[in-house]
């Protein structure tokens, strides 16, 4: 319950918000968004934010801070297409009615619960949960968009917004001020000036902030060094990063770990936390071309870490379970859809119709057009059946 206007704070990873009663203001990033009962939002790294209530009100929220590593990797590579315009160019705040607002608060109250519990079933349950609702605010933030933007009022980010964004978004790179400057169209002063004032740092101290804060999510993940930590999120040696770090967190990346991550062999769950990682995240890109080593980037791993970990735990490697998606959506696009077999090859992620084709046959026994021919079968589906296997023999898909 938030009775007084909060003090200026930066999200740490993930911060999911609903407001259950009580009307007031969101401050972020120097921009002030008007909360209600139903207003669901989202914060991230790069927001600085404080919640005021209205005057002789107090505002109920249910609040979720969100840790996990994987927070970030729903941040920036959710395979949805509207994710990024959502995460970098609209409000942080939906508001929602009725029935979709019922249904966010229910999860967020479970969310709630399922985070008082520290053992990996309770983990998993929660980053279950987690995709849940972030699925919906994606849903819901693109929907509201669409509306201010009917209505001539599209959501306007401030100077000190974009330039806290990049910072924190692409801080892993040789990033300077002149650099964020050019971005933007402006002088080195106002960048300045900007992050001053909103922030209270200068380019430096947000630039470190932001490294150590991706280093914080790496450090979830086993297998990973702390030299490789510190060269992937931008430093050029481990004294610097070291240095950083103690300066940011008032401790060493070491003492962070063992205060703040779960202990090695406190885990119930007999599956590993970060296979189910993997798993979601080729469940959200099984309809790309994707690579063990695409998998290892995107989620800080080592490469020879994934197959190992994905065997052990579910039976299969990368390539194994990739196809098994593949395979499963093929079949709903061969029973469903007018599709030609050359474009169902491509939309499941397969640069090449032939290795779609060789790999489908192997595992039904019949190739594309035939299984095809099979489902489409009874009297009502023959001009579609028809329409289809014209389109496929045109295209070689037999």
């Amino acid at each position: 319950m938030v009775t007084e206007k909060t003090p200026a704070v930066f999200t740490c990873g993930a911060l999911l918000f609903y407001v259950a009663s009580g009307s007031g203001t969101l401050h972020v990033n120097g921009v002030k968004l008007e909360l209600g009962k139903g207003s669901f939002g989202w914060l991230h790294t790069y927001h600085i934010y404080q919640f005021e209530p209205e005057w002789g009100q107090a505002l109920e929220l249910l609040c979720c801070p969100f840790d996990y590593a994987s927070a970030s990797y729903v941040t920036y590579r959710n395979s949805l297409k509207i994710t990024m315009t959502v995460l970098t160019e609209n409000s942080p705040v939906v508001s929602l009615y009725g029935e979709d607002a019922d249904d966010v608060r229910s999860l967020m109250e479970e969310l709630m619960e399922e985070g008082s519990g520290s053992g990996a079933a309770d983990i998993v349950q929660g980053y279950s949960l987690f995709l849940e609702i972030v699925t919906l605010f994606l849903r819901y933030s693109a929907r509201e968009s669409e509306q201010q933007e009917g209505q001539g009022k599209p959501f306007e980010r401030s100077l000190a917004w974009k330039l806290l964004q990049h910072i924190f978004t692409y801080s892993n790179e040789n990033l300077t001020r002149e650099k964020l400057a050019a971005v933007y169209g402006v002088t080195v002063r106002q960048v300045s000036c900007q992050l001053s004032l909103v922030a209270g740092q200068n380019f430096a101290g947000l630039l470190n902030r932001a490294r150590v804060d991706r280093a914080c999510d790496m450090m979830h993940f086993g297998g990973l060094t702390m030299q490789y930590i510190a060269r992937y999120v931008g430093y050029h040696s481990e004294t610097s990063f070291y240095r950083s770090f103690k300066q940011v967190k008032g401790m060493t990346p070491q003492e962070y770990q063992k205060a703040v991550l779960p202990e090695a062999g406190k885990e119930a769950s007999h599956i590993d936390t970060r296979a189910l990682l993997i798993l979601n995240y080729l469940f959200g890109h099984y309809r790309e071309p994707l690579t063990t080593q695409d998998t290892a980037k995107a989620l800080y791993l080592e490469k020879s870490f994934i197959n190992p970990l994905l065997k052990e735990n579910f039976g299969l490697d990368h390539s194994g379970i990739l196809t098994e998606l593949r395979m499963t959506y093929s079949e709903s696009l061969l029973e469903n859809s007018r599709m030609p077999v050359v474009d169902i090859a491509f939309a499941c992620g397969y640069n090449s119709s032939h290795t779609f084709i060789r790999i489908f046959s192997e595992r039904h026994g019949m190739t594309p057009g035939e299984y095809r021919r099979f489902s489409i079968h009874d009297g009502s589906s023959t001009a579609l059946c028809n329409a289809v296997l014209t389109a496929d023999n045109a295209a070689g898909g037999k």
